[in-house]
């Protein structure tokens, strides 16, 4: 199986993008494994990508420990090619996944402009153009908060309703009790001690769910880019 990200580089050059991947440790020094890597993963191409590949300046990487290998090239001017090519759907997934932001952020740390990923992506079958799996890469930079906690908030958005719901209703029972209750009574109500504890034990569940969801926000939008599997672009 075999999987294409395109991006445009602006001005940077083949020279560029190799600093790039030998920054991030994808690069493949050794010359004579390299080439011959590139010319076995090549051969593996349908003819279409194979001329596309040689028209470039490709070369091989491999951004993972472990398989999938991929091939580079600037096959066009200021547009940057990244095919992946590999046995497992999902390590296709993850692997695009991880080097879609990793290769974002070090363009933009080393040449200190971004690069724009071609939106539309496809894992098809090696040898041919039969689509198996369809995705989009999404620019995350610019969603704010709510968005995130609409969209992907998943258990901590029930369990932020929850926790808020239950520090009201306690609160409520509480301030209910010290309205209603003799005043002049030196000792604190028997229910509003067990009213006040759980109000209490709600706020700060709520407090800490709403500080873990803000961290793991500002986590996802500094990585910039995330690929939404399954949907295609509108």
């Amino acid at each position: 199986m075999r999987l294409l990200v395109s991006c445009n580089i602006g001005d940077a050059s083949p020279a560029d993008i190799q600093s790039i991947f030998k920054e991030l440790g994808w690069l493949v020094e050794d010359p004579n494994y390299a080439a011959t890597m590139l010319e076995d993963l090549t051969r593996q191409l349908p003819p279409d990508a194979q001329a596309q590949v040689n028209s470039g300046q490709p070369f091989v990487f491999k951004p993972g420990t472990v398989p999938p290998w991929g091939i580079a090239s600037t096959e066009m001017s200021r547009n940057l090619r990244m095919r992946l090519l590999g046995k497992s759907i999902d390590r296709l997934q993850e692997e695009a996944d991880d080097m879609v932001r990793k290769f974002a952020a070090e363009f933009l740390k080393q040449r200190s402009s971004e690069c724009v990923f071609e939106r539309a992506l496809t894992i098809r079958t090696r040898e041919s153009e039969e689509e198996l799996v369809a995705g989009i890469i999404e620019n995350v930079s610019n969603v704010s908060p709510w968005g995130y906690f609409r969209e992907r908030g998943g258990v901590e958005k029930s369990a932020l309703i929850a926790t808020f719901t239950g520090w009201l209703i306690f609160l409520g029972f509480s301030l209910g009790i010290y309205a209603t209750q003799d005043n002049e009574v030196g000792e604190e109500h028997y229910w509003r001690q067990y009213a006040d504890r759980a109000s209490t034990a709600f706020g700060i569940a709520f407090i800490t769910i709403l500080v873990n969801m803000a961290y793991r926000y500002k986590t996802w939008k500094g990585a910039r880019y995330r690929i939404q599997w399954g949907k295609r672009p509108e």
